[in-house]
């Protein structure tokens, strides 16, 4: 299927002293991929998607010599993929009722042409769109110390993982 992405990352370091080293991190990718049964010359026959997905990372660390032997080393990070579902073709449903302001006013969202199926036809129509993001944050910490030819290292993480999801459904109706 056609896709298109781009790419980019910045990252930046800083030694604060000569004991302390500062970074960060960022990136940046975006895509845009056609569902399975995209159509580009036909736009209004199947449910059809332009998957737009993105994401967003970001890092910072920080490390500090303590002494010869002991270095604390912190880290905290972010991360972000959206994974949402774009018309192929903008269309207001609204349109189609124009002195029905009662019914179209129930739209959750009206960007989108109605699942119409006709009897030996497959149909047509842009519903049961979801919009996803997925998310990451978290960071960790680490204690490292040296004594003679012994290393030990002390640390912890704390970490969330989520999701945030809307689900418009069939938002502009199901007609046979």
């Amino acid at each position: 299927l056609p896709n298109t992405a781009y790419q980019y990352t910045v990252n930046v370091n800083n030694n604060l002293t000569a004991s302390n080293q500062l970074s960060g991190f960022y990136l940046r990718q975006v895509t845009n991929e056609n569902s399975a049964n995209y159509n580009d010359v036909f736009k209004f026959v199947g449910s059809q998607f332009l998957l737009k997905r993105a994401n967003h990372t970001i890092v910072l660390n920080d490390t500090w010599v303590l002494s010869p032997s002991t270095v604390l080393s912190v880290r905290g990070g972010y991360n972000e993929f959206k994974d949402n579902n774009e018309l192929p073709e903008p269309f207001d449903a609204k349109t189609l009722w124009p002195n029905n302001p009662a019914f179209t006013n129930q739209f959750v969202d009206s960007n989108r042409f109605p699942t119409t199926t006709l009897v030996g036809y497959r149909g047509t129509g842009w519903s049961n769109r979801a919009d996803n993001t997925y998310y990451q944050y978290g960071g960790n910490g680490s204690l490292s110390k040296l004594a003679g030819s012994h290393s030990m290292k002390v640390g912890a993480e704390y970490r969330i993982l989520g999701l945030q999801s809307f689900s418009y459904g069939a938002s502009t109706g199901t007609y046979g």
